[in-house]
């Protein structure tokens, strides 16, 4: 699979929930070349030889590779998750209610998001969600919205 292909294929996804890719790429949020745009600050997915990547340099130019794999569809998720993850936050701040765990509004949204894009994303983020609540449960008292202190 060429890059092209990747990037046709993302944003093809992201048109699903509302999100433009060419928005993302002029923000640095994704870049598609393997050149890591001579350190500049984003997510980079890029192709070489029998792998898909994903790697992200941070502010001060530090470089992450966070996904290495023989499969599209990891590196596809991993952007999935990110995108859903503002999406989803910014969703959770607009309908925060009072009193009440923030991520109880962020998970379901992220869900769906995921879901609008593949079930097989939809079920991966279900478990990571799975886990995250096991083991942190929602505390509705300890990470609730207050209007004096809110969290985003």
């Amino acid at each position: 699979m060429k890059i092209e292909d990747i990037e046709m294929r993302i944003k093809d996804d992201l048109r699903k929930i509302g999100v433009d890719i060419e928005a993302e790429k002029e923000k640095g949020l994704i870049c598609f070349s393997k050149t890591l745009g001579n350190h500049a600050p984003g997510n980079y997915v890029y192709v070489d030889g029998d792998y898909f990547y994903l790697t992200s340099i941070g502010d001060r130019g530090e470089i992450e590779e966070r996904v290495k794999s023989p499969k599209v569809e990891d590196v596809l998720y991993e952007i999935y998750w990110g995108i859903t993850a503002r999406v989803s936050i910014e969703y959770a701040r607009v309908n925060k209610k009072e009193g009440q765990d923030w991520r109880r509004i962020m998970f379901p949204k992220r869900l769906e998001l995921l879901k609008l894009i593949g079930e097989q994303y939809y079920l991966k983020g279900k478990k990571e969600i799975e886990n995250t609540l096991a083991e942190n449960p929602y505390n509705d008292k300890l990470l609730g919205w207050s209007t004096r202190n809110s969290l985003l």
